[in-house]
């Protein structure tokens, strides 16, 4: 059809006919990048509407009724391209010539005329880390994004579509892709492409897109009123949507002698009872803070919690007037003196923040007391220096530096 070309037409009488003189003209796609069909500072329709174009990117996901191209990880990006005869591979860089059109909102690549595979095997960009609100707006459209510690707060409806949201707002996670069965009240991180679909979506491409944070729950101590003598076991039930066994999660218990101080751990390991887990910690002069982690290896859970120690039966020792430890703060070496009011037997204990008895002595005395004391070999830190007749105790803290 170079040249015009006339078509002869001969009605059903079998002599009347007409000419048409016909002449074909190739239409020439304007080259446009994805940037420059997507953005837009109006309604979020493409100002290239209607125009037969060529644009090319990697396919960054893809389904039965086309595909994602993308050429940067940034905004204004992504793409759709609604194709049903070819099937790309993720990670192929893709040529395609069609007409852009407006769907329910959703700016696309239509009436697909020109694919050209250039490449195969590529690597993504980054997803784009961004709140649930943030997804939605029209610059992210087609672009690979990934929400954090976002919370399932709608189960999925009749179409499997259910809700998440990491506190910024409600975002809705479709199956067009990938079909993931959500728990309610479950903390995810999503990776996925936002898609104009009968509303605003995120799309999940695969089971790795979808990564469950492990739940932490019915944390109990035991005893719950524990004292300065009561080593206390914390216990907690550990779940995770993808870890069936429970011993494969990584969990730690860590406990300290304020809130944000918990670095020192101690064993806590899952029991004969499914997916329950428990750790001792040591007794305690002072009040103690805790923390449980749990990993799945790609995301971690974090649970805190504390008790007191009662002071129920804990009292001065009968008969001591004063107690002095100077100097204080100090090296590690210092003076303990005491006053009575009645001659006796006493046990002097320090324990360190762990809990660990570092000193220990029993001592008879006549009313005074005075005696250096060298734990200079112990670490640095807040260390207590109990007191206690067998009945009453008395509690003091000094400082090692």
């Amino acid at each position: 059809f170079t040249n015009a070309v006339n078509f002869t037409v001969t009605a059903q009488d079998a002599s009347t006919t007409k000419v048409w003189e016909v002449s074909v003209v190739k239409p020439v796609p304007t080259e446009l990048s994805i940037y420059d069909i997507q953005y837009t500072t109006g309604s979020g329709a493409s100002e290239h509407v209607g125009e037969f174009v060529i644009t090319s990117g990697i396919v960054t996901a893809a389904y039965s009724s086309g595909y994602f191209i993308q050429d940067e990880g940034a905004a204004w990006h992504g793409l759709f391209i609604l194709d049903y005869d070819n099937e790309p591979s993720v990670g192929d860089s893709v040529k395609v010539a069609g007409e852009v059109s407006e769907y329910q909102d959703h700016t696309e690549i239509a009436d697909v005329v020109g694919y050209e595979v250039l490449n195969t095997g590529l690597s993504l960009f980054d997803p784009i880390e961004l709140t649930t609100v943030e997804v939605a707006e029209e610059q992210y459209e087609g672009v690979l994004a990934k929400v954090t510690e976002a919370e399932c707060t709608v189960a999925p409806d009749n179409y499997n579509v259910w809700t998440v949201n990491d506190g910024s707002g409600a975002l809705k996670i479709d199956d067009v892709i990938y079909q993931h069965t959500p728990t309610v009240g479950n903390i995810y991180d999503i990776t996925g492409i936002m898609h104009g679909w009968y509303g605003i979506v995120f799309l999940p491409r695969n089971a790795s897109d979808i990564n469950t944070y492990p739940v932490i729950e019915n944390l109990t101590i035991d005893p719950t009123t524990p004292t300065s003598s009561d080593a206390v076991t914390v216990s907690a039930t550990i779940t995770d949507e993808e870890v069936t066994d429970a011993s494969n999660l990584t969990v730690k218990l860590y406990y300290g002698s304020s809130e944000g101080s918990e670095d020192t751990e101690v064993t806590f390991a899952v029991t004969s009872t499914d997916n329950v887990f428990e750790g001792t910690i040591p007794a305690s002069a002072t009040d103690v803070y805790y923390k449980i982690t749990a990993s799945d290896g790609s995301v971690t859970s974090t649970a805190t919690g504390n008790y007191s120690i009662t002071s129920t039966g804990i009292g001065n020792p009968d008969g001591i007037v004063s107690m002095n430890i100077f100097p204080n703060p100090n090296n590690g070496l210092f003076t303990l003196e005491m006053n009575t009011s009645k001659a006796g037997a006493f046990n002097v204990e320090i324990i360190n923040i762990q809990g660990q008895v570092v000193y220990a002595k029993e001592i008879q005395q006549d009313g005074f007391y005075k005696d250096q004391i060298d734990i200079s070999k112990e670490a640095s830190g807040i260390y207590y220096i109990r007191i206690n007749d067998g009945v009453n105790m008395k509690v003091s803290k000094v400082m090692i530096q």
